[in-house]
């Protein structure tokens, strides 16, 4: 006899099943919390050179794509007169991630040669320099206030003490571990040799992910149809799109616009002949990529950098700086991005605290676009749930919104705002009458 499960019994068996393993799971977390960290730690280690490839990757797709269709294609079919087949496909491919790769690399290999022995300069010389220029510093301090004797004391006893704490600071805490970090650069104590070989395995990775990247979407929308029904399927797969659209424009983007500012920096701070240009081009460029935020957390520390040195450079490159974020926030950024993350700026505040709360700069920079894709996935989940009640979605809707009509579903407005826009539109009518009494009598008069 064939034995028929009741789909009742069996939705709550398997619902009881789940809530007891999740229980205990919660439970041994909380207990053992120490263990799954150091698990997770374990994981994550073995698997960072493929974390590196999957980044890789990620960010160097949208160049891999740009080269190939408007750049290789066009040259390959057009020019040279190449057979459209799947093998001249593979070629192309394998030519513009060569391209791409090669480029990136050249670039960061570059930037680090040039950069890093630079700002081990700039910053050893600003420690070594330090004393020379706190005493150029009161100097001009005296100067000041040589009028009032009483409070140049009081000024240059707070300096003082303040000089000799960050002179402390910078020799026992700064210059040591500036030394320290660049002799286990050089040396490769550091783990340097596993990072490079991570970095090594992640290019090989990030190749195979750009070659590939086709089948393995393939083969995940294979894998979601299989599993959930096509409804939630297509909601799962519109979702990730819509996360694909946020990060790869914000973060790619971001990134291009940080390196110009920096670029820009360095360039007019070279012009300008501003102390320490490099550092604080560097300084400018790292922080941009932190938006809202980002342009106060380098601009602030570069200009008393300046201001120790020259005073009157720094209130230049205050100026600057601020001509700078404006050219960037109203010309240069929009135009890199091309498409806002649809968050106000009190929205980005909040994703910026909490990104930043939760895991440091990284969480700063990130935040944005995660919470922009929350965001718009919960405006999406209230849409559809308003229109399925049959209720107004657009947030204009709501304005002044008294109640609405359990029966009718009617909106019901504020009825002071109802009576201030009768008497607003009464003022209009009486002003629209006088004007035509007026224009009436300006004709008679003519007749």
């Amino acid at each position: 006899m064939k034995y028929h499960w009741d789909k009742k019994y069996l939705y709550w068996g398997v619902t009881a099943i789940s809530v007891i393993s999740v229980s205990i799971f919660l439970f041994y977390g909380v207990f053992h919390l120490d263990e799954i960290k150091c698990a997770i730690g374990k994981w994550i280690t073995i698997l960072m050179p493929i974390i590196y490839g999957l980044v890789i990757g990620y960010l160097l797709s949208p160049v891999v794509n740009y080269l190939e269709k408007h750049v290789l294609k066009p040259f390959f079919y057009e020019k040279c007169r190449f057979a459209k087949s799947k093998k001249n496909r593979k070629r192309i491919r394998a030519l513009a991630i060569f391209v791409t790769l090669a480029f990136a690399l050249l670039l960061f290999f570059g930037l680090f040669s040039l950069l890093i022995p630079q700002l081990f300069i700039s910053i050893s010389s600003l420690i070594t320099s330090f004393p020379q220029i706190y005493d150029n510093f009161i100097q001009s301090v005296e100067e000041v206030f040589i009028d009032k004797p009483n409070l140049e004391t009081d000024v240059i006893e707070y300096l003082d003490a303040a000089s000799e704490y960050t002179e402390k600071f910078l020799n026992t805490q700064i210059l040591p571990r500036v030394n320290q970090i660049f002799v286990q650069l050089s040396s490769g104590v550091i783990n340097f040799i596993g990072v490079l070989k991570n970095l090594f395995i992640g290019v090989i990775v990030s190749i195979y992910v750009m070659s590939s990247k086709e089948l393995f979407a393939a083969q995940t929308k294979k894998l979601v149809y299989a599993v959930l029904k096509p409804y939630r399927a297509n909601i799962l797969i519109k979702n990730v799109r819509l996360t694909n659209e946020m990060f790869s424009g914000f973060i790619s983007g971001t990134l291009l616009d940080s390196l110009l500012i920096g670029f820009i920096c360095f360039i007019v701070t070279n012009l300008m002949n501003m102390p320490y240009a490099i550092l604080v081009s560097v300084i400018i460029g790292v922080t941009n990529v932190i938006p809202f935020f980002g342009p106060y957390l380098g601009g602030i520390p570069s200009a008393i950098l300046i201001l120790l040195v020259d005073p009157i450079k720094s209130i230049y490159f205050i100026i600057f700086i601020m001509l700078l974020q404006t050219l960037d926030g109203n010309i240069i950024a929009p135009k890199i991005l091309g498409h806002s993350t649809g968050l106000s700026s009190f929205w980005v505040i909040v994703a910026i605290l909490l990104g930043g709360g939760l895991f440091g700069i990284l969480g700063m920079f990130i935040g944005v676009p995660i919470f922009a894709v929350i965001y718009a996935l919960i405006k999406a989940f209230i849409n559809r749930t308003l229109i399925a009640h049959d209720l107004p979605f657009r947030t204009n809707d709501y304005f002044n919104l008294d109640y609405i009509d359990e029966d009718t579903f009617e909106k019901v407005y504020n009825r002071k705002e109802k009576q201030e826009d009768s008497k607003i539109h009464t003022k209009i009518e009486e002003i629209k009458a006088k004007r035509q009494l007026k224009e009436k009598e300006k004709r008679k008069k003519k007749d």
